[in-house]
């Protein structure tokens, strides 16, 4: 969140820009774990 430190309400667009990449991210943060979380189940299958 780079918008954040030089914050003013005329870059409000930045602002938009940057939560909607952190949304993003968040996504692809949370698919990875539950990929993770999902596999290790698997495994604990398994035995």
């Amino acid at each position: 969140m780079f918008c954040l430190r030089g914050f003013s309400w005329s870059n409000w667009r930045c602002l938009v820009g940057e939560l909607l990449c952190g949304w993003r991210r968040i996504q692809v943060l949370f698919g990875i774990i539950l990929r993770w979380v999902g596999f290790n189940l698997m495994q604990l299958g398994l035995f």
